[in-house]
């Protein structure tokens, strides 16, 4: 069974956060630094797919992963229909997403810190 949690990007503070619990009735979310309360809307939450990557790092939607191979590529993970998938930012192309390609992938970042890893 898949732990189910999320975490947080503050686009107004630049933070992401570790969300420690969702408050749907009054639209707030408490994350781990404790010091204030974020609302709903200024806050992007991303849940967490259940998988480590080659270097036991959680894999996070909107996490950048590398996967090696003849040519080393980028992608971000997304959420599709059926689960998470590849998305390859250059070609905008989702991969659907088997978990043995994140046993060998590596995670370098993600696209609100870092979207330079998504450009050509």
């Amino acid at each position: 069974m898949r732990e189910i949690k999320f975490r947080a990007w503050v686009s107004k503070a630049k933070l992401m956060l570790h969300v420690t619990d969702i408050d749907f009735e009054d639209k707030s979310i408490g994350c781990q630094d404790n010091s204030s309360q974020w609302s709903d809307h200024e806050c992007l939450i991303m849940q967490y797919t259940g998988l480590k990557d080659k270097n036991g790092v959680e894999v996070y939607e909107g996490d950048v992963v590398s996967i090696q191979g003849v040519y080393q590529m980028n992608f971000a993970i997304e959420w599709g229909t059926f689960g998470w998938e590849l998305f390859d930012g250059k070609r905008g192309i989702l991969y659907d997403a088997h978990d043995e390609y994140i046993a060998g992938a590596k995670v370098i970042g993600n696209i609100h810190e870092n979207p330079e890893l998504m450009k050509e």
